[in-house]
């Protein structure tokens, strides 16, 4: 019996250090420190030098700003509606960083997400636009400039919107400076 009892003890200690091991990987993981970078959104609230709630105040500003320029600019019926588009996803951005809410961020980031999508698919066309055109003229290549850039700001500003939202929903000061 005694056999018995030490090989349990045994097999449970095993267990409990394997176990020991992975929380401390997991705590490892989930050092928000060692994984941030320069550039990227930092969970702990901060992108770089500026506070998280900063950046989602200028990445809504430079949307709604490019969302101006898009409609003035629109050459065609979905390029107009995508820019009426991210007008709204800029104004609920500006809400999300006055006030701060769960709910409000958590669509600013499902809608800037959206965006993402929306605008590759216009990359997509501007592409196959200068395909089937048989050459980039100045035209096809001004449009593509401007949806490749479009990508690329969607892109960030969807990172920064989901790591916004995250910081909200964990309780992380998205105030705090670097």
């Amino acid at each position: 019996m005694s056999n018995y009892t030490e090989s349990i003890k045994a097999q449970s200690e095993s267990l409990l250090a394997t176990a020991q091991q992975g929380l401390d990987k997991a705590k490892e993981y989930a050092d928000y420190d060692k994984a941030s970078g320069i550039v990227f959104p930092h969970p702990l609230g901060k992108v770089g030098p500026f506070p998280l709630r900063k950046m989602v105040t200028i990445t809504a500003s430079v949307s709604l700003a490019f969302s101006i320029f898009q409609i003035l600019t629109a050459m065609s019926l979905p390029g107009l509606i995508t820019a009426a588009a991210r007008f709204g996803i800029g104004i609920i951005g500006l809400l999300s960083a006055y006030q701060k809410e769960e709910f409000i961020a958590k669509v600013f980031a499902y809608a800037q997400a959206l965006l993402l999508i929306v605008s590759s698919l216009l990359l997509l066309t501007a592409v196959l636009f200068a395909l089937l055109r048989m050459g980039f003229s100045i035209f096809s290549f001004v449009v593509l400039i401007i949806a490749l850039l479009a990508v690329a700001f969607d892109y960030f500003a969807a990172w920064i919107a989901s790591s916004y939202y995250e910081a909200l929903r964990r309780g992380v000061s998205v105030e705090s400076e670097a």
